[in-house]
Formats: structure tokens, sequence, C-alpha cells
């Protein structure tokens, strides 16, 4: 089993880093995530006035242990301006800066982002860690296909990648062919796929964008308060109205039931149902 212990690194105290952990470890059982002791002062910026460097924030790593990976969470922005920076053996940093819009866009939580940010790192430290000694510059592509390794230096640029998120399968032949373990791979996967599978709320605020489900939905919702308010002010309210007013509201349920099943069956068999 493969440990990644994600703590703290400066005050990041409204990311529910337990939460990350949960769906890690829900989704799969080969890699196991879990919650560090947190590093709560990381000093001041040593980049300008602004930013933080890598030789900073690494040296106020804990010591490592164990074979895990440790994975450092902050609020600032790193050397570069980046999403991530990694140092072998087994250390990375994520930042959120900046990243809140981009998480809106993509309809994604803040521990949705970390999640799958984090095991897109820790898949590169495992490729660069193989016998052929690989650099992370053989994996990424500055091709967009929606993939982990898209190389998106524009931080709006990885709205798609966020919201696509998965291994294409070039990528996944070449962590394979230099010895990346599959079963490594397939777990990952199954975080991807349950960070994708949308809530109630989601599928429904995304089908409210489709004409034939809004033009729908409007038509019997209409239809149903017309008839309750005509009925009302008329005086006729009877059994037979309240029967045809559940039915109508029983197929507004299935329509919107039938929509949310509809995208997660779309995620289960890897296609987006929105870009």
């Amino acid at each position: 089993m493969y440990i990644i212990r994600i703590f703290e690194l400066g005050y990041a105290r409204d990311i529910d880093l337990a939460g990350v952990c949960r769906l890690v470890n829900r989704a799969q059982r080969v890699v196991r995530a879990e919650v560090g002791d947190p590093v709560e002062s990381i000093g001041e910026p040593d980049i300008g006035m602004y930013g933080y460097s890598r030789r900073r924030l690494f040296a106020l790593f804990p010591q490592r242990t164990g074979p895990g990976v440790l994975v450092g969470v902050t609020h600032a922005p790193i050397e570069d301006n980046l999403f991530s920076m990694t140092y072998l053996p087994g250390s990375i940093v994520l930042s959120l800066h900046e990243t809140e819009g981009i998480r809106n866009r993509a309809g994604r939580s803040a521990e949705q982002y970390i999640a799958q940010s984090a095991l897109s790192e820790f898949l590169q430290i495992r490729y660069m860690l193989t016998p052929s000694e690989q650099s992370w510059h053989d994996l990424a592509h500055i091709e967009v296909r929606g993939c982990l390794f898209d190389f998106v230096p524009s931080k709006p640029d990885k709205v798609y990648k966020l919201r696509r998120g998965h291994i294409d399968q070039q990528c996944r032949d070449k962590l394979i062919t230099t010895g990346v373990e599959s079963d490594l791979l397939t777990a990952v996967e199954k975080v991807l796929r349950r960070i994708q599978v949308p809530t109630l709320a989601q599928s429904f605020a995304d089908g409210l964008k489709r004409p034939v489900f809004s033009f729908v939905l409007g038509g019997l919702a209409g239809g149903m308060l017309i008839n309750l308010g005509s009925s009302a002010i008329t005086g006729s309210l009877n059994e037979r109205v309240v029967y045809a007013v559940s039915a109508v509201a029983g197929l507004i349920a299935l329509l919107v039931a039938g929509n949310w099943l509809r995208a997660r069956h779309a995620v289960r068999w890897g296609n987006s149902p929105t870009k």
C-alpha cells in the first residue's frame, strides 16, 4: 500500500484535509491518504514580498519516516507562480493561490482539487523514481487533452484539465512501460471517477443549460403552478386536482433523477457529460 500524508503548510484550516483523505480512501484500497501534523508557520516570503521559494518550503517539511509521500497544502503563492512543486524522493507542495476561480469554473471543491492534484504529482514522482530515471518533462505534454499530465502554465487553462481529469492512453502506456505499477494507475483512475461523479444539484444545474431538459422541466413546473393557482382562485381545489398535481410532481422528480443518472453513467463510461 502507498501512503500519502497530507498536511497544512501554513494556514489552511479552511480546507477539509480529512475530507480529502476520505475521498481518496473510499474510492480504492491501494493508496492510503492520511492527515499529517500541520506546519503552522512558514515565515515571511523570501521571493520579493510575495512568494515562497522551493528551498524555503521544502526546508519546513517534517522528516519522512517511511516510504510514504508528504503533501504540504498552502494558500501561499510559490516560486514561478506554479500550482505545485515536487522534491524527490517524496515531497510535494500544492498551492491553492489563484485556484478558487478555476475550481468554481470546473465545478470542483477545494478538496477535490487537492485530491486530483496530489495524485497527479504522486504519479509523476513514481515515474521519475523508476529505474529509467525519467524527467517529468518526458511525461507532461503541451497538447490539452484533459489529461492529468497536460502542461498548462497559464492557470485559467487548467479548467478543462480539472473538469475532465483522466489519464489518457498515451500517458498510461508510458507510465506502464517505464515501470509504474498498473494497480496504482487503476487506483488513481477510481479516485478520478469518484471526483467526477456529479451531485444531484450539480447535474440539475448542468441540465438547465440544455434546451430540451429546461424546456420540459419548465413546461411541467409551469403547468403545475398554473393549475394550482387557478384552482385556488376559483375555489375548485379538489382531490382530482391534487392527484393531477402529484402526478406532475412525480414526473418532475423522475426527470431530475433521470438526468442525474445520465450524468453518473457518462462518468462511469469515461465520457464527460459536459465540457
